[in-house]
């Protein structure tokens, strides 16, 4: 919530001082460091959560430090792929992910490399129990930004320098998350029974990367489809569209607190619930959380459909243009709400594989109806690629847990919901 706040913060203070048009461009910046970063992770960020307390629980920290350092190498060969292809077509080629910001092609490469060591040190910290740090690394980003953001306006920096001065905190955590990881195994380690470990204890790079495909899959398909419709906007339409969509982003995401809250007990919950083989349990906990889920977001949505018009007002009137463009986007929020976290649903009763077919899937058609609606109708077209999409993965994965289960996370006291 309050990294959510600080987020609303620097993204006013940018529309205030400097117009939709910078505020767009920070979201296209963003957008292609992120995507970028997701695929170089390959989804090392979500195996570290996996593995990691796995070793510690079968050996001992020292090992789980070295299977870190593989996942460290595998991340890196990634990285640089990534890196050197978006250099290639950025420079050589037509495509671009930022049409019109090709000046700070550098400093994207640079937020990408760190972003991708930050994300997966992130994850280590959590990985390895030390959820405090874990917590200040989640929340820091935000604050930081909005910092950053109060001093260039404060310095009257010019729009030209603006994004270097703004994404600096970035640059610093990067860096910062290194040395917390290597100082908390070395808190770990210390005082620990080293065992010498065979190679073979270890898992093969081979073997690891085979493990992190389908979460890769779901990881990237999801960036897609939240940071896809961002660059598309800034390719066909203007940079003042993109800042005002991103702004619609902000508030809307207000909507989705409380999903977000209530997945954070949902997996683990689930998790258990599923391992005891107690169904009854299950089924009943999964429908009373979507209930809950789906009555809390709903009156968010309303709240913010009553009162948009005067909080889009604080940022500037050209912020009322595209309104029927944040109705979609409620919308939504609220199909995904409806159906339940059936994502996690699947990943946490072992049918991670299928959600990740779904995603594929919804991220394919993502992609084809941002190509084909935003030339034709701008922001709604990307609003409404979003919605389209969100629904897809919703109702397949609703489908495979009913054809596997005979019930759906859906609230209702039927025989076959």
């Amino acid at each position: 919530m309050l990294g959510l706040i600080f987020g609303f913060l620097a993204s006013f203070l940018i529309a205030r001082n400097y117009g939709a048009d910078l505020v767009g461009n920070v979201a296209t910046i963003t957008s292609a460091f992120t995507l970028l970063s997701l695929v170089a992770l390959f989804g090392n960020q979500t195996l570290v959560l996996k593995v990691l307390p796995e070793f510690i629980e079968k050996y001992n920290h020292s090992t789980a430090k070295r299977v870190y350092f593989q996942l460290i190498i595998i991340t890196l060969y990634f990285t640089c792929g990534v890196v050197t292809t978006w250099l290639f077509l950025e420079k050589f080629t037509a495509l671009t992910l930022i049409r019109g910001l090709e000046q700070y092609t550098l400093l994207v490469s640079t937020l990408l490399v760190l972003s991708v060591f930050r994300r997966l040190n992130t994850k280590t910290l959590r990985g390895l129990g030390d959820y405090k740090i874990y917590s200040l690394f989640e929340l820091l980003p935000p604050i930081l930004l909005a910092s950053t953001a109060t001093v260039a306006i404060a310095l009257n920096t010019p729009e030209h320098y603006f994004q270097y001065v703004y994404f600096l905190p970035l640059l610093i955590m990067g860096f910062l998350s290194f040395i917390f990881v290597s100082k908390t195994f070395k808190f770990k380690i210390k005082g620990e029974n080293n065992i010498l470990e065979s190679p073979a204890l270890l898992p093969t790079k081979a073997s690891l990367m085979r493990i992190s495909l389908p979460m890769f899959g779901v990881t990237l398909s999801s960036a897609i489809i939240a940071h896809f419709d961002i660059l598309m906007l800034n390719y066909f339409t203007s940079s003042s569209a993109v800042g005002v969509y991103s702004i619609y982003i902000k508030i809307v995401a207000i909507t989705a607190l409380a999903t977000q809250s209530i997945n954070a007990m949902f997996a683990p919950t689930v998790s258990r619930l599923f391992s005891s083989n107690k169904e009854h349990e299950l089924k009943s906990f999964a429908k009373k959380t979507t209930l809950l889920s789906f009555t809390v977001t709903l009156t968010l949505a309303a709240i913010v459909f009553l009162f948009h018009k005067p909080l889009l007002g604080l940022y500037g009137l050209e912020f009322l243009k595209e309104t029927p463009t944040l109705y979609l986007l409620l919308l939504a929020t609220l199909v995904s709400s409806f159906f339940g976290s059936v994502g996690l649903y699947l990943n946490m009763t072992g049918h991670q594989v299928s959600f990740f077919r779904i995603m594929l899937i919804a991220a394919a058609i993502n992609i084809g109806l941002n190509i084909i609606l935003i030339p034709q109708w701008g922001s709604s077209g990307a609003a409404a690629a979003t919605l389209f999409s969100i629904a897809t993965w919703n109702i397949l994965a609703t489908r495979k847990i009913y054809m596997t289960y005979k019930y759906t996370l859906i609230w209702s006291r039927g025989r076959y919901a």
